[in-house]
């Protein structure tokens, strides 16, 4: 018996689980931080969210029984401000009735089309200040994504971040990224989309994250998760999928968009 709800894959070599039993509201992210410490205390672990560059390596692999897991959230905090407006000392995310998101900027204060995102995230670098939850890391962390693009579409990916950046691309193919853009000031986790090709910084309000770990393979046999096979897979050389037509939604995928902040 097992004593989590979890499902695992192995992708050369590092074991990947899918917390089926765990998933947080998207724009309350930073939940998942010490609910993974608290489940890494009680079963003596050392899980971590994923890695959004090695999430991105095991995406172009087809691995269908993980697709439950999308969309799933990542161990890094991305954060950018409306297009056109230069970056402050900090970049805040304000939502009614939910804490502020606060992630500075560093040494790239005064960037203009810019993303910055911080990598390797833990329950240490959030900080509780009043109605604010602060991204404490120091300016070393905080990477820049330059030409961060201003609007949907299909992008190269910044190197060090997997982020989209540069201009829209005409014949998108697996080693692109597609971005659904906020339009005004985000900040949030970097989040991958249930086409498996698109990263969010635009979330509905009940959107949810399922949580995708890694970790030492002793502790997912310690508990009983991991799979006895390794799963086959191979590169999915196809482009990534483009958007549904109009006709083709049905009422839940035509109100969803219907009610999309739009700016």
């Amino acid at each position: 018996m097992t004593l989590l709800d979890m499902k695992t894959i192995r992708f050369n070599g590092t074991v990947v689980g899918l917390l089926g039993n765990w998933r947080t509201n998207a724009n309350l992210f930073h939940k998942m931080y010490p609910d993974l410490d608290n489940l890494n205390k009680r079963h003596g672990t050392s899980f971590k969210l994923i890695d959004p560059r090695f999430a991105d390596k095991v995406l172009k692999i087809k691995w269908p029984q993980m697709l439950g897991s999308f969309p799933f959230a990542t161990d890094a905090v991305i954060g950018h401000e409306k297009a056109g407006v230069h970056l402050g000392s900090e970049i805040i995310f304000s939502q009614p009735g939910k804490p502020n998101y606060v992630l500075p900027t560093g040494r790239h204060r005064g960037q203009k089309d810019a993303a910055v995102v911080v990598l390797g995230l833990s329950s240490e670098d959030i900080k509780n200040d009043g109605d604010d939850v602060v991204f404490d890391v120091p300016a070393s962390r905080i990477f820049l994504v330059p030409n961060f693009p201003a609007a949907d579409g299909s992008y190269e990916k910044h190197a060090e971040t997997t982020v989209p950046c540069g201009d829209p691309v005409e014949k998108p193919h697996r080693e692109h990224a597609r971005l659904n853009r906020a339009t005004q000031a985000y900040v949030g986790s970097i989040v991958r989309d249930s086409d498996a090709w698109t990263l969010r910084t635009s979330f509905l309000v009940w959107d949810e994250l399922s949580m995708v770990v890694t970790g030492p393979e002793d502790d997912f046999k310690r508990l009983g998760v991991l799979e006895p096979e390794s799963i086959s897979a191979r590169l999915s050389s196809r482009p990534p999928p483009s958007r549904m037509p109009e006709e083709a939604k049905g009422p839940i995928r035509r109100f969803l968009d219907s009610i999309r902040p739009k700016g």
